[in-house]
């Protein structure tokens, strides 16, 4: 009898999604209920432990942060309890170098490698192979699951950037998740349970690396052994499938009725008709139910529904009611959308996770394993029922929790209940039908050898049952007790009744338990065609000498090479010096798999007597590598025993002769972490004659070696390399931080490649000083990326006397792009002394783009003081842009003028300014000015100057409150400029817009008396309409904005940039502005940003003029050809029209391709009928 030891379950429910592929699995939900837990609180390592090596953690920033440390092996930093079963989630980014993990069921055991960590490993991979998110068997049997042929994954990873993964561990189910796309799938079940580590990897690197890691939480789901999902086995077609020992069969192919009665009476005979092997219910003959009861249990059913034209709940229905309670719905719903009444659901209560039927009147299964509600001894419920279904071999429910009786089921109770089969008035067949009992969690403990016997045949894919009890039982056993079970375990291999994968079960367990008790059954396995490399894998964790002799005994027999190379390779594994003889003799083999094999078996053992048997072993061809590889492990064990004259000979003689340059970049870095500097005169020759990724990798293994000489020594060399090892060696340089090599990084600048000028270039940003500004700026004057590098460096630049003489320069710059140039570098560099001479510049350059860009530089360098200069020098001007960037630089350093003498300032300045400036300080008195300045603007509406008139009208139509409104409409009344009267009209819808309490309508109404052109009458009117924009939401959840009346010059378009409007097409002046995040200009879907609106009007959508192509949602608009301009000078953004009628407006995502700007929104009423 299968055992199911069904115990308080803290399980949320967890719906399978199923895939065809790996690279399609989606996560499971996590049901709302389910309770997360912080691993990593922030702000302290409490809860965790360090293993292994000795490499730094710490918390910055509220993440963990691992610095490797040079020579030090894998380090782990572990929690402090262990985890069987569960979901986990966190985020990592990790150095471009470093190689790191995260450890799940994972465990450090004296009795394994002293302590050595081992268990899976959720990879964390930032190089070119790019495994992250696939899982490493760490200090065992290695890669599991690799990401070789799933491409999406390794394009998943983001490099320098925090990447979230999501792991799921649910009994042998390990799967893996990289920012969404899938990676691992792996089934294994070596180890069940263990703790979580994060990993720092061992390096070579004298520099540390960091990983970082944060956001741990994890969704515990405890041991998986007593849910009735694993008591289910891997869901599977199982049409037609025998009734196992054990069962009741209730409806089978002898027509036998006997366990059925009529209407629940004991004494009533079955209704419905049954013939060769199927049950057809009779409609109106009512349902029917088994004569006995049940309480936890594995049932088949295999059924067939009737079908009608139209879909309803009489079309194939009829029901298994589980205790008479719990109602499994029949209906026939092929092709119907999901639904708590359609097939597979519990009635009312719960959908299935996937729509597994099949068409009527094909015949479907369902398997049903059933737990019952547990009640304490007064009766009351203390958990729910829990059912796992697979239909038609689809998991449909996955360990669900039924929290009360399904729609006309009986009440709950404590009793046990019988199976009802549901007549609903259609012609329903059922056939093959039977049902097992499973046992309570007492009764497994009192069933123990049922498990036992029931392992012995025991296939893949059946219920796992069986195993996961003696699982049970091993973990929590010790003594003679485990003995017991040792030697249980040795009993099934040496039975010849017993299954390969009941044996293969068997030398898994050994592997964890095995002492030298179980040496004897798995040494006769050693060469077992079927079972070799389990039972050689159970000996290798056998610390004793018996193991290993029998692993020995293998190579005398007559097993096949492969076999034998398992033996040779455990054995290398294990350091079996005592094995020397035999893997000596191996070398000669003829097959040349065995004899590589044994060759890296001997490297792996190391000392004197292995070096020896390498050295004076002379290999053909084929095995020169595996020799070389070996002699390599030997040079590493004897620098480990401090045997460094050994390894260095080693490595010498590996660096001279070997045939490849991945052995001889290898011995390199083996000779350098013995040598140090003393390696030097080895490894430069060596520089010259690796090729490709070995050199460079040579070239950095050089520069990283610690000590002043090896600059020196290196700049010898340098010369003669190829330029891709140059440019490692510069930046290897840089890392260094030595000024020394400043000089030699310099001359690089005129080198022909120009990977090595950019590399020159990004070290001298780290090594660099005055020295370098003049070659830096020629070559920030050139194009491309070589430019951008240059600029950079030139902000960067560190050392005394950098910025003076960049501001020297800048004085005696003749060509203007290079005084541009040098005033933006200066601005980056923060460089606030070299104000004064930029101000200078600003007033007298002869170039325009020379004084904007020194206008823009004092913007971000300097302060207040310095406001009337520049009003001076904006009034003085008459260049256009020049007046617009003083405007700017003003308005951004007057905010901290206190507002009375702002606005004598400014009225100065009024007074003062010639025709082109004064619309520039009457914009600057739009955007400060109080009562004074209103009043000086209104009484220049009356001057004779036409310019003052403009200007005034101009910033009047600006102004921050409606004060100046009535003002605006006089003038509008009686102006005889149309130009003027135009401005007039619509700064004054502007500012009534701007009027929250009080009739504006009146207002709006006076001035349609007097507008003169059809455009400003429909803007009156448009502005007199009720317009109420509701219900904004973004799909970004940023808190965009309604601005009422929203549009105008200096306007910030965006919540999240400090861009203004400069200019403002006629349609928007009266619109309703939604203020966007430029944030969301990757959004997508065809519903990210939803408002209502209460009347008919017409939105705008200003869209960045440099998409190639727009989005589909925005097919339909109509484009005008009107556009928004801003300080951001990279793009206009066109208007799309569309009229909307009243209700809700839905605007899709942004981006499209050459999109660069996220668009804004203008709502305005529409007029007419």
């Amino acid at each position: 009898m299968p055992i199911l030891p069904l115990r308080p379950s803290y399980l949320p429910t967890l719906l399978l999604a199923l895939a065809f592929s790996a690279h399609a699995v989606p996560p499971r939900a996590t049901p709302p209920e389910a309770t997360w837990r912080k691993l990593f609180n922030g702000t302290s390592l409490d809860g965790w432990v360090q293993r292994g090596g000795t490499a730094k953690y710490a918390v910055q920033d509220g993440a963990i942060v691992g610095l490797s440390v040079k020579g030090t092996p894998n380090s782990f930093l572990c929690t402090d309890r262990d985890y069987a079963n569960f979901i986990l989630e966190y985020e990592f980014k990790v150095h471009p170098t470093l190689n790191s993990g995260v450890q799940i069921r994972s465990n450090s055991l004296k009795e394994y490698r002293n302590g050595r960590v081992h268990g899976y490993q959720v990879e964390i991979d930032p190089g070119k192979r790019a495994w992250s998110g696939g899982i490493y068997d760490e200090g065992r049997r290695g890669w599991l699951y690799d990401l070789k042929n799933n491409e999406a994954a390794r394009k998943a990873f983001k490099q320098g950037e925090w990447n979230h993964v999501r792991v799921e561990a649910i009994g042998s189910s390990i799967r893996t998740w990289q920012n969404g796309v899938s990676a691992a799938d792996l089934t294994d079940d070596m180890t069940p349970t263990g703790f979580i580590a994060l990993q720092v990897h061992a390096t070579g690197s004298t520099t540390p690396l960091d990983v970082s890691w944060r956001g741990l939480r994890i969704l515990d789901l405890g041991s998986r052994a007593g849910t009735t999902r694993d008591a289910l086995g891997k869901p599977a077609d199982t049409m037609g499938a025998p009734p196992p020992p054990g069962s009741l069969v209730l409806v089978g192919a002898k027509d036998d009725l006997s366990q059925w009665t009529g209407g629940g009476k004991t004494d009533a005979a079955c209704p419905w008709r049954c013939s060769e092997g199927v049950l057809e219910i009779i409609p109106g003959k009512g349902s029917i139910v088994t004569r006995r009861s049940f309480r936890d249990f594995r049932m088949h059913v295999e059924f067939r529904v009737n079908s009608r034209e139209k879909h309803s709940q009489n079309n194939g229905n009829s029901g298994v009611y589980i205790q008479r309670r719990y109602e499994l719905q029949i209906l026939n719903s092929h092709g119907q959308p999901l639904g708590n009444r359609e097939c597979g659901a519990l009635y009312k209560t719960k959908a299935p996770a996937v729509n597994a039927c099949r068409k009527a009147p094909e015949w479907q299964t369902y398997d049903i394993v059933f737990r019952s509600p547990r009640w304490d001894k007064d009766g009351k419920k203390v958990e729910n029922a829990r059912i796992t279904v697979a239909q038609n071999g689809a998991l449909i429910h996955d360990n669900v929790d039924i929290p009360n009786k399904t729609g006309a089921g009986r009440q709950e109770s404590p009793e046990d209940g019988p199976i009802l089969l549901q007549d609903h008035g259609n012609p329903v067949h059922f056939r093959n039908t039977w049902i097992k009992e499973l046992l309570t969690l007492n009764e497994a403990a009192a069933a123990s050898e049922a498990a036992w016997e029931e392992l012995r045949s025991h296939e893949y894919g059946q219920s796992r049952a069986p195993l996961l009890a003696i699982e049970a039982d091993i973990r929590k056993v010790v003594g003679e007790e485990r003995a017991a079970i040792e030697d249980k375990l040795c009993a099934l291999l040496n039975d010849p009744g017993v299954t390969s994968d009941a044996k293969r079960f068997a030398c898994r367990s050994l592997a964890r338990i095995g002492t030298e008790r179980a040496v004897s059954s798995l040494g006769k396995l050693v060469t077992d065609k079927a079972l070799a490399t389990e039972a050689q894998q159970a000996l290798y964790a056998i610390p004793a000498k018996m193991a290993n002799d029998a692993l020995r005994a293998g190579l005398g027999t007559d097993a096949p090479s492969q076999v034998k190379a398992g033996i040779v390779n455990v054995l290398g594994r294990k350091r079996d010096a005592s094995s020397l003889p035999e893997l000596t003799s191996a070398f000669s083999a003829p097959d040349p798999v065995l004899a590589a094999a044994a060759l890296v078996a001997v490297g792996r053992i190391g000392g004197p007597a292995a070096e020896e048997a390498l050295e004076t072993f002379v290999p053909t061809p084929p095995l020169s590598d595996a020799r070389s590889r070996a002699r390599l492990s030997c040079a590493v064990a004897a620098a480990a025993a401090k045997r460094d004259d050994a390894a260095i000979a080693i490595c010498r003689d590996l660096i001279a002769s070997a045939e490849t340059d991945a052995i001889r970049l290898a011995a390199c870095r083996e000779l350098v972490r013995v040598q140090g500097t003393e390696a030097l005169p080895q490894i430069l020759p060596l520089l010259r004659s690796l090729r490709g990724d070995a050199q460079r990798i040579a070239a950095r293994t050089v520069v990283d070696i610690p000590g002043k000489d090896v600059t020196t020594n290196v700049t010898t060399v340098l010369p003669e390399l190829p330029p891709t090892v140059q440019a490692v060696i510069v930046r290897a340089l840089a890392d260094r931080g030595e000024e020394q090599a400043a000089a030699l990084v310099t001359s690089l600048l005129d080198s022909r490649d120009e990977g090595v000028r950019l590399a020159a270039i990004d070290a001298l940003a780290v090594l660099g000083g005055s020295s370098q500004v003049k070659p830096l700026t020629a070559l920030a004057l050139t194009k491309g990326t070589q430019a951008d590098r240059a600029i950079h460096a030139l902000a960067m630049l560190p050392g005394k006397g950098v910025d003076a003489a960049m501001l020297q320069t800048l004085e005696a710059a003749e060509v203007p792009a290079l005084r541009r140039l040098l005033t933006r570098s200066l601005a980056s560099r923060s460089y606030k002394p070299g104000v004064p001479v930029l101000l200078q510049v600003a007033a007298s350059d002869a170039d325009s783009a020379v004084r904007r860009e020194c206008l823009k530089a004092i913007r971000a360098l300097g302060s207040a003081d310095l406001v009337p200069r520049l009003l001076d020098l904006m009034t003085a001007s008459t260049q256009p842009r020049d007046i617009e960037e003083a405007r700017r630089t003003i308005e951004a350093l007057a905010q901290e003028i206190p507002a009375p003498k702002r606005d004598s300032l400014l009225l100065k300045a009024w007074d003062s300014a010639g025709e082109k400036g004064r619309p520039a300080v009457g914009t600057l008195l739009g955007t400060f000015g109080g009562d004074a300045a209103a009043k000086a603007l209104i009484t220049g509406l009356a001057q004779e100057d036409e310019t003052v008139r403009y200007a005034a009208v101009k910033a009047l139509g600006a102004w921050a409150t409606p004060a100046p409104a009535d003002a605006l409409l006089a003038f509008a009344k009686i102006t005889p400029n149309d130009v003027h009267h135009v401005l007039a009209i619509r700064g004054f819808v502007r500012l009534v817009g701007l009027i929250t309490t009080g009739e504006t309508k009146p207002k709006y109404e006076a001035a349609l008396a007097i507008a003169r052109r059809p455009q400003e009458k429909e803007l009156l009117k448009s502005a007199m309409m009720d317009l109420r924009i509701t219900g904004l939401k973004a799909g970004s959840n940023k808190p965009y904005e309604v601005i009422p009346k929203g549009f105008r010059l200096g306007e910030k378009p965006y919540i999240d940039r400090e861009y203004t409007i400069t200019k403002l097409p006629e349609p928007l002046v009266a619109a309703d502005r939604i203020k966007t995040a430029m944030e969301d200009k990757y959004s997508k879907g065809d519903a990210f940003i939803t408002f209502n609106i209460n009347r008919p009007a017409r939105v705008y959508v200003c869209y960045d003029n440099r998409a190639k192509k727009s989005p589909k949602w925005l097919k339909g608009w109509t484009r005008t050809k009107d556009a928004i301009a801003s300080t951001d000078r990279a793009c206009k953004l066109i208007l799309y029209t569309k009229v909307w009628p009243a209700g809700k407006v839905v605007l899709g995502g942004n981006a499209a391709p050459g999109m660069g700007a996220m668009y804004i929104i203008g709502i305005a009423p529409v007029t007419g009928k």
